[in-house]
């Protein structure tokens, strides 16, 4: 099963490959490269896995931008504590 029709190709997805490599083409004739596409796992590097806050550092900074929403509230007169 599909998800376009043969006439979708025609009409829309044809038109855009041929200009893909067209403007490939051209580029390579002028001397533009254009970047190809990688997907994630053909890349030589791995990528960065940023480890997860502890829920003591989520409630630390929670609490944190709790006080400088309410100091800049207070400084603005729109709430008195």
């Amino acid at each position: 099963m599909t998800n376009f029709t043969v006439r979708d190709c025609l009409l829309s997805r044809c038109p855009r490959v041929d200009a893909n490599i067209r403007l490939t083409a051209q580029g390579v004739k002028d001397g533009i490269k254009y970047p190809r596409f990688k997907r994630p796992f053909d890349q030589d590097k791995a990528p960065i896995v940023w480890p997860m806050p502890s829920l003591n550092e989520i409630e630390k900074t929670l609490k944190k931008a709790q006080r400088d929403v309410e100091k800049v509230l207070r400084s603005l007169g729109c709430i008195e504590i």
